[in-house]
């Protein structure tokens, strides 16, 4: 393939504004699920049985809870970790109106994806689980789910060869057996003005080259928007990159792709899943209130 071809066409649609390409495809991400199989075992779970849907995962979750174990850790107070599961949601977007003046983010998608937090919540640690403190429940056999990005594995992998973690990391379970939640997110290379112009775009056409994409791919499991190394034999024998390519395919993105959003424009997502910890909002009401203030935001700019 030319150096041209060898990006995954999705992403340069992404990056394709009018006739013009807004930088290179680099590396990507899509969330997953890890699982402590100590802690699953100990609670009479058979970790091959999977996770059928969020029916099943609550069930579990509250088998967890009476073996004197968490199931996870605290996600409604954290607007990325809301979309992992709006995401498990058949039809889920996260875009923008062709006016740019609203989201196309669904209220009741949203609600039933706040409701199963709530509930999910009800078996789960009060640390939040991006402190920390989650990662440490989870490595020392306290807490047996944790969503996060394949970022997590090395951090995983470590505790592993140190005390013996057991653990393995699946799809995140979605709310019906046929879909799986996800959020993704990447990084694209672009040059900005520069004295250097052409030293500049040396650099980042060699770092986005098949052979460098390969390395970000084979050394941290990283998934990539090269073709060419999704392709290599090597790569498709990395347990945990095929995954997260797999989380994609339903996955929503952690922000609206390539637009002009006002600052902490998630915030109220995070504010209103406060208000569900506190018992002041339905997950109902906050989904509403959540979209209407980052519509509102976007109609102030």
């Amino acid at each position: 393939a030319s150096w041209q071809q060898q990006f995954s066409p999705w992403t340069v649609k992404v990056l394709t504004e009018g006739n013009q390409i807004l930088g290179v495809p680099f590396t990507a991400y899509a969330s997953i699920l890890y699982r402590n199989l100590t802690v699953l075992k100990k609670a009479g779970i058979d970790p091959a049985v999977g996770i059928k849907d969020w029916a099943d995962w609550l069930a579990q979750s509250k088998k967890i809870k009476e073996s004197g174990f968490f199931a996870s850790a605290k996600y409604l107070d954290f607007p990325w970790a809301h979309l992992n599961f709006y995401g498990g949601i058949k039809g889920a977007q996260l875009g923008l109106s062709p006016d740019g003046k609203s989201l196309t983010m669904d209220v009741s998608k949203y609600a039933d994806a706040l409701q199963f937090m709530k509930e999910f919540q009800s078996y789960s640690s009060n640390v939040s689980f991006a402190d920390q403190a989650a990662n440490d429940l989870f490595t020392t056999n306290k807490m047996a789910f944790f969503v996060s990005g394949p970022f997590a594995d090395p951090t995983f992998e470590q505790a592993k060869k140190n005390s013996g973690l057991d653990y393995d990391y699946i799809l995140i379970p979605g709310q019906t057996a046929d879909t799986h939640g996800a959020v993704y997110g990447g990084e694209f290379l672009a040059v900005l003005k520069t004295t250097k112009t052409d030293s500049a775009w040396k650099w980042a056409s060699f770092l986005a080259d098949a052979p460098q994409m390969k390395r970000f791919a084979a050394g941290i499991g990283r998934y990539v928007s090269n073709d060419v190394v999704l392709a290599d034999p090597e790569i498709k024998n990395n347990a945990l990159l095929q995954l997260t390519s797999k989380a994609f395919e339903s996955a929503v993105p952690e922000v609206p792709l390539m637009a002009d959003l006002p600052e902490q424009f998630l915030q109220p997502m995070a504010d209103n899943g406060t208000l569900i910890l506190l018992g002041k909002e339905t997950p109902q009401q906050a989904a509403k209130n959540a979209i209407d203030q980052m519509n509102q935001s976007l109609q102030n700019r």
